[in-house]
């Protein structure tokens, strides 16, 4: 499984984590997946960073948390 950097947003915090180390060479890792899920059910805010600021990235990543849902503005 990849291993990913996580550490919380801030220490006074009781929600929230931050999360490093999500790349298109991990991010078909089940386990990584399953990993993400049960963090954002625990923690409630998932912050990624020094992640691919692409829009192909963005929709494998939202993919892990449920399928997708078309945009109800033909524009969007």
């Amino acid at each position: 499984m990849a291993q990913l950097e996580i550490t919380p947003l801030a220490p006074n915090l009781s929600f929230g984590n931050r999360v490093e180390g999500v790349t298109w060479d991990n991010i078909q890792d089940e386990d990584l997946r399953a990993q993400l899920r049960q963090l954002f059910v625990e923690r409630g805010v998932l912050v990624f960073a020094n992640m691919e600021p692409s829009p192909q990235m963005q929709v494998e990543l939202s993919k892990v948390f449920g399928p997708l849902k078309d945009h109800p503005t033909r524009n969007v």
